[in-house]
């Protein structure tokens, strides 16, 4: 239990800000994008945030990019694991974060809406490390896998870098409070643009 209550809002919080100070800030930038794609419970976004608003405004693009590349990196990772490994990796990690229902329901999904699925996962909170192995497990064309993953987490990664360019330590404050909140309206209007206008 103590490893889970590292992960608490509030400690998260305080961790990725004395980290975002560091040195190294960018090295951590881009190991928690990779990682998270393929097991780690840390989104990338609270580290984007935390570095934009206390060191490199100005650099915002840049530190969007890091954390986009190195998620897609891993994303990558994550569907060759699930293709070839998932008996040996995939459904470790799936029972650690006790996702198998999660799982089950993807499988669902990615017979019926593929791209749009994997869009959503990118671009919200879902765990997209989930989405990553069943996407290999479930030999989805690794083109469309790739193109979504790009799209959905481009939109997230320089929406969250632009606006953190903007508002700072406000949007910091926000994006803990609202998290699930915000991540149920941006499912919503996904929802209604490949519905409706795609």
């Amino acid at each position: 239990m103590k490893f889970f209550n590292f992960f608490k809002k509030q400690k998260l919080q305080d961790w990725v800000t004395k980290n975002a100070e560091a040195p190294q800030a960018t090295i951590l930038l881009s190991t928690v994008s990779f990682v998270e794609a393929i097991f780690f419970p840390i989104p990338p976004d609270v580290v984007l945030i935390a570095i934009i608003s206390m060191r490199r405004v100005k650099r915002w693009f840049f530190y969007s990019s890091v954390t986009l590349v190195a998620s897609i990196l891993g994303a990558i990772v994550g569907y060759v694991l699930g293709f070839y490994f998932f008996d040996m990796f995939g459904e470790s990690i799936i029972s650690f974060y006790n996702l198998q229902e999660t799982f089950d329901k993807i499988s669902i999904v990615f017979k019926n809406q593929t791209f749009f699925a994997i869009v959503v996962a990118a671009l919200t909170p879902i765990p997209f490390k989930v989405f990553t192995l069943a996407g290999g497990l479930f030999k989805v064309n690794f083109f469309t896998f790739l193109i979504a993953s790009i799209v959905g987490r481009a939109a997230r990664f320089y929406l969250v870098g632009y606006l953190t360019s903007l508002y700072g330590d406000r949007l910091v404050k926000v994006f803990f409070r609202y998290f699930n909140l915000i991540s149920v309206i941006l499912v919503i209007l996904i929802a209604i643009i490949f519905f409706f206008i795609l």
